[in-house]
């Protein structure tokens, strides 16, 4: 017993949430060709307590309204983006019954095979006849071809795709019937509402994680940890993070008060930074002035600034 224990693999925050609110991240075992879910939470974990609360007050929306109304919160993807926390949602309503479930089946595998090119189908188009009032030289009415409409061929198992389209169609019938697709007056003000609260919740929880620490969740401000930017993609975090030595024994090349560190050694100050930028606006300006410049003489000159800040980091270093 003590073995299957000590075996047991021990949840990380987002698998544990994930597993608690199962309606907000119903897709998170789909695949990426269905949802972003699939990938979890995509930041640093500092944020996952701030995620967890979020997701905890969500759900309870879900499980408030779910049952009845069939309305609900869905994550589509959370994420990380420059430095600070993206949640993406959608409000949802499932009308579903057994008709809905089962028609549905019937329709997306008829669906999947129609879009992947089993069937094989072409557009063709129908032609035609019309008289016109001309005249040929035998005085008969002349003949013109003109297109009526068009239809879609059939050039691979013809049989099995009007049978499939023929179940799709009917189970298409039943849904209209069964009410399927009508979203009552109820359904859209429960809507209305989970839409707001879900927003308001989002935005209070992206605020609170642009002061938090993303690898440590430790709080960032004047009266913790000056707040640090790393080059390259950007990610917000403390001092102390800051200068910890990476897995790959590289330290960590980031900003603090204008100025460049590599671990807690100065490599550039805040003053070089704005001199290097400056010049570098001022070309930009210059060629403006005398002749936009193309996409590749842009990227050029970035690059060229890129490499020199480079150079002197790799000069700092020797």
């Amino acid at each position: 017993m003590e073995n299957n224990e000590n075996e047991t693999k021990e949840l990380t925050i987002a698998e544990e949430t994930m597993q608690m609110c199962k309606i907000l991240y119903c897709q998170k075992d789909l695949p990426m060709t269905k949802t972003c879910m699939c990938f979890g939470w995509e930041c640093g974990e500092g944020w996952h307590e701030i995620l967890k609360r979020l997701s905890c007050e969500l759900e309870a929306l879900n499980l408030l309204y779910y049952d009845k109304y069939k309305v609900r919160i869905q994550a589509d993807q959370v994420k990380e983006k420059f430095g600070t926390l993206r949640f993406y949602y959608t409000v949802v309503c499932d009308n579903y019954n057994e008709i809905g479930i089962e028609a549905n089946k019937v329709i997306d595998a008829f669906e999947k095979k129609q879009d992947n090119g089993y069937f094989g189908l072409k557009a063709v188009c129908d032609q035609k006849a019309y008289y016109t009032d001309e005249k040929d030289d035998d005085g008969k009415p002349i003949k013109v071809w003109h297109p009526s409409k068009y239809h879609t061929e059939v050039t691979l198992h013809k049989e099995e795709y009007e049978q499939m389209k023929a179940a799709a169609d009917e189970a298409h019938k039943r849904l209209v019937e069964s009410g399927y697709d009508e979203i009552t007056p109820e359904q859209k003000v429960i809507m209305e509402y989970l839409d707001s609260e879900a927003d308001a919740r989002i935005r209070k929880a992206e605020d609170d994680c642009y002061n938090v620490c993303e690898r440590c969740g430790w709080q960032i401000g004047t009266e913790y940890s000056p707040r640090c930017e790393t080059s390259g993609w950007i990610t917000y975090i403390c001092e102390k993070c800051a200068t910890k030595v990476g897995k790959d024994g590289r330290e960590t090349v980031y900003y603090k008060d204008g100025a460049m560190y590599e671990g807690k050694k100065l490599i550039k100050t805040k003053e070089q930074i704005k001199a290097k930028r400056d010049a570098f606006e001022a070309k930009m300006n210059k060629l403006e002035e005398e002749d936009e410049p193309s996409d590749e003489e842009a990227e050029k000159i970035q690059k060229k600034f890129n490499d020199e800040i480079t150079e002197a980091m790799n000069e700092n270093k020797k």
